[in-house]
């Protein structure tokens, strides 16, 4: 499957989350990180995306509460 250019949204952006978010962005996948508490550590992941060529974006998100 290829997935350059399609795009991805990670939940959760340390751990898991922050390697996967990696390693999707080297295949060319452009990538959405959502994190709660974390930000440090999903805008140096942000970080690591960008550097492989692709858009990434971390985003402050509770995805328990339906009002964000």
């Amino acid at each position: 499957m290829r997935l350059a250019g399609k795009s991805a949204l990670i939940t959760g952006g340390r751990r898991i989350g922050a390697t996967l978010a990696v390693q999707l962005a080297e295949r060319g996948m452009n990538i959405a990180l959502s994190y709660l508490t974390s930000r440090d550590v999903a805008e140096a992941t942000e970080k690591e995306c960008q550097r492989r060529g692709v858009q990434a974006v971390a985003v402050a998100a509770d995805l328990c509460d339906p009002g964000q």
